[in-house]
């Protein structure tokens, strides 16, 4: 995505843990797989965005970054016309 490299730090004593089943997404193997983002969370994400939750739902996209480390890491990115 052509940005500059920039360190995450977690704060794991003080972040909001939540935990989520997973499930899988459409009939065929190898489909999607999909998991609850918390409301809150998302509420919050679309208030930096300047944007009610429903606003977002149709303004924003997700990405998700993976690969060079454990875990992923989800940000939210106003979409593209």
């Amino acid at each position: 995505m052509g940005e500059e490299s920039k360190l995450i730090d977690i704060d794991s004593v003080h972040n909001l843990k939540k935990k989520y089943k997973i499930r899988r997404s459409g009939r065929t193997t190898g489909a999607s797989i999909e998991t609850t983002i918390p409301p809150d969370a998302f509420a919050r994400e679309a208030a930096r965005h300047g944007m009610s939750p429903e606003e977002a739902i149709d303004k924003l996209d997700i990405v998700w970054q993976y690969n060079s480390f454990p875990g992923l890491h989800l940000n939210f990115v106003k979409k593209e016309d």
